[in-house]
């Protein structure tokens, strides 16, 4: 038996500032990283040093930094975790490049299969993508998600995204 590991994760999105009577080639585009900023929904999950608050504290590096992080029970069973994110400083661009980055492994890489599952909610409900990773291995895996033109559509308030994290070893 081994818990699932979440190192860090970032959402990316275009950034665009815009001013009334400003063309469009005179925009300025940036990539904008949101990071966790809050627990959620902490579950059965805890940080590297047994902490189970401000989980979000221990995956919100820029860049990653793979020293601290949080881990699910031994054995897990559907258990979440779930963190709100930042919210972007200006205007988000729909047409723009959107990706999730986390990265993830479990502790024993022969032991038990866990599967983790990666999804994206606007709220605490509202599914806006999911990413199944099925028997993850012991080895660090930097996963980069890019979100589809519905996936994006679909989200309409960008100060209400989450990421959540669901371990299950069937």
């Amino acid at each position: 038996s081994a818990p699932a590991f979440v190192l860090s994760y970032v959402l990316t999105a275009t950034n665009v500032q815009s001013a009334s009577n400003v063309s469009a080639a005179a925009l300025s585009e940036d990539v904008e990283l949101l990071s966790p900023d809050g627990d959620d929904l902490v579950g059965s999950w805890s940080t590297d040093t047994g902490a189970t608050t401000s989980l979000f504290a221990s995956i919100d590096e820029q860049p990653f930094n793979d020293t601290d992080y949080i881990r699910s029970e031994v054995n897990p069973s559907t258990s979440v975790v779930r963190f709100t994110i930042t919210n972007p400083s200006g205007a988000v661009d729909p047409a723009s490049d959107h990706k999730v980055q986390y990265r993830y492994y479990k502790e024993d890489a022969a032991g038990q299969q866990i599967d983790l599952v990666v999804r994206l909610k606007q709220g605490a409900s509202t599914s806006v993508a999911t990413w199944t990773h099925a028997n993850i291995g012991g080895s660090v895996i930097q996963a980069i998600q890019t979100l589809t033109g519905g996936q994006v559509s679909a989200i309409t308030d960008y100060n209400d995204l989450r990421l959540e994290f669901q371990a299950n070893a069937p």
